[in-house]
């Protein structure tokens, strides 16, 4: 009878084991690719520029992020990015030119949006790479970092305008993006560590 039990005890502490799963990562999609979750609890903003290279647009909202990830080596390989319950306030500008509103989408459409508790309205900063109106290098990968670049300016003259960077520990991830372009000024500005997301 004793044994009995410890066979049980056993098998179930198995099971837990092996069921057990981080908070924010996901089950794998298919070949050898998963997910990871980030939110954000407190809004946070970055700008956009007028013509000149002044800001004239603060856009603030509650961030999210999910990653895939190659569940062999850890590497981030994609990545979505947005603002949830956003606001948005015209700064006054030296030359008087204002900045116009950046579209935002309704919750309903993005991916992931009950997983990540997304409200609306939402603004889509980055997009995976098949979808959306952004053009994105591929991830580069750091200890504890990662970095990629992307464009908004399609018909603006090309190139990348954006420069994004982040790095995280286990429960935290911070960073922030640059503008690169300084002819049009597509590329939005923040501080570096103006995004800061917990797992979710």
């Amino acid at each position: 009878m004793k044994n009995l039990f410890f066979f049980f005890l056993i098998m179930v502490l198995f099971l837990f084991f092996s069921c057990k799963k981080s908070d924010n990562k996901s089950d794998d999609p298919g070949h050898g690719i998963g997910y990871e979750y980030w939110v954000g609890a407190i809004p946070n903003s970055y700008y956009e520029f007028n013509i000149f290279g002044e800001k004239g647009l603060q856009v603030k909202g509650k961030p999210f992020m999910v990653l895939t990830y190659n569940r062999t080596t850890g590497d981030y390989l994609d990545c979505e990015i947005g603002l949830s319950e956003v606001t948005q306030t015209n700064i006054t500008t030296p030359s008087g030119i204002w900045v116009p509103p950046d579209p935002t989408l309704d919750a309903s459409v993005i991916d992931f949006k009950d997983k990540l508790g997304l409200k609306s309205p939402v603004d889509l900063m980055v997009g995976w790479n098949s979808t959306y109106d952004s053009t994105k290098t591929a991830i580069t990968n750091g200890l504890k970092n990662f970095s990629f670049r992307a464009n908004y300016s399609i018909g603006f003259g090309g190139g990348y305008n954006e420069e994004w960077k982040f790095s995280y520990v286990s429960n935290i991830m911070t960073g922030g993006v640059k503008n690169l372009d300084m002819n049009n000024y597509m590329g939005r500005e923040s501080e570096n560590n103006a995004f800061n997301l917990i797992p979710k």
